[in-house]
């Protein structure tokens, strides 16, 4: 089997948060940082103490986590204050979904408004793994209902607090109207074959007035989204229709590609055990408005490259096309993937502009169906582009 050489990304955040590291080892996921954004020199605000019941409040479970509880008894979890907040992951849930935790941005009950991340320059949180073994929890940027970024994934030693650090990358924040706001945030666990207990605390977002650059983006002839910048990946966004807690995880991988060279992107999908449910990639409007559709058509296809391993590998995905209001106007027949090759999709472009809604900001998206069993499903996704009829 291959080794993969995978640069680990969060968002199952657009991976929002660069550089982000921890204290005790650097994090698996890597990135960009925003620069002259010191932790120690930024005002600096909480977004939960995990002091009383009122902050814990602020906490939402979802993914059929388990069980999470103030903590003001046992000082040995707790870092700062006078509580910390005990997290209990299920490991025999009702039904099967990725569990964590919402920490929202905003505050309606005080009237406090953080969601800006123009304005973020750091976020910090203090973990403890209560395990004998070494564990990993994530942490995703939340932009809306649908939409999500990569999850950013650090490791935690054993039996000791880890302050997980996560520069903010502005350049690569998603823009939705205008305005860079961040709902909230994902706190992501793994569940273990026994039930896991963790402790947070100091859920803190650092401040900065100093201005930003957004990253310079490039496309080639007809390209769409290669996979060779490393922006394309950055930029990238995860869903879920039904279900949040069931979006894919990426990896941008370099040697598995379709082209022999560049990147690649390498799809995580989560058992789901019901059909109704519809995970998906997406190349936002930020990307995607890019390149004009309405240059192209008779004979012009919108082609990419997919692939899934023998092991575990997924046998369907399809395309859709909605504009950035959420109004699907196009889709795909269903794709069935050949296990251990890459094949070639083609879809003519003509019948994606025939649809008469074609929108000046629009979402491509890659979905596939849930299915159940215990194995995650895998499949790769290369060099979206348009083939131009030279006929």
């Amino acid at each position: 089997m291959k080794k993969f050489l995978a640069l680990i990304m969060a968002l199952g955040f657009v991976f929002a948060c660069g550089a982000c590291g921890s204290d005790n080892k650097q994090n698996t996921g890597g990135g960009q940082s925003d620069t002259g954004n010191s932790v120690a020199s930024n005002p600096v605000v909480t977004l939960n103490s995990f002091d009383d019941q009122t902050v814990m409040n602020r906490l939402m479970l979802r993914g059929v986590l388990g069980k999470v509880e103030l903590n003001t008894e046992d000082e040995a979890y707790i870092k700062s204050g006078v509580g910390s907040a005990r997290i209990t992951v299920s490991a025999e849930p009702y039904k099967t979904a990725q569990p964590y935790l919402y920490q929202a941005t905003e505050f309606f009950t005080t009237g406090e408004d953080y969601s800006d991340f123009a304005k973020a320059a750091n976020l910090t949180l203090w973990v403890y793994n209560a395990q004998e073994t070494t564990k990993k929890v994530g942490l995703q940027f939340v932009y809306s209902a649908e939409l999500s970024d990569i999850t950013q994934w650090y490791e935690l030693a054993p039996q000791t607090w880890t302050q997980l650090r996560c520069t903010v990358a502005r350049e690569y924040l998603t823009a939705t109207n205008g305005k860079y706001t961040v709902e909230g945030i994902n706190v992501v666990f793994n569940r273990g074959e026994t039930d896991d207990v963790y402790y947070l605390d100091e859920f803190n977002l650092y401040r900065t007035d100093t201005e930003f650059t957004p990253v310079t983006m490039n496309l080639d002839e007809h390209e769409i989204c290669s996979f060779d910048k490393y922006w394309q990946v950055r930029k990238l966004n995860v869903g879920c229709w039904g279900d949040q807690s069931l979006v894919p995880s990426v990896e941008w991988v370099k040697d598995n590609t379709a082209t022999g060279s560049g990147g690649a992107l390498r799809v995580i999908t989560t058992p789901i055990g019901t059909a109704d449910r519809w995970p998906y990639i997406v190349i936002n409007a930020t990307t995607f408005s890019m390149i004009d559709l309405a240059q192209y058509g008779k004979g012009d296809k919108l082609c990419f490259e997919a692939y899934a391993p023998e092991l575990n590998g997924m046998d369907r995905i399809w395309m859709e096309m909605y504009s950035t209001g959420g109004l699907k106007y196009f889709t795909s027949d269903v794709i069935t993937l050949k296990k251990g090759e890459w094949i070639t999709v083609s879809i003519d472009v003509e019948k994606i502009n025939a649809t008469g809604r074609l929108y000046d900001t629009s979402e491509l998206r890659i979905l596939h169906q849930g299915y159940t069993g215990d194995n995650a499903k895998i499949f790769y996704v290369d060099n979206i582009r348009i083939e131009v009829d030279e006929k």
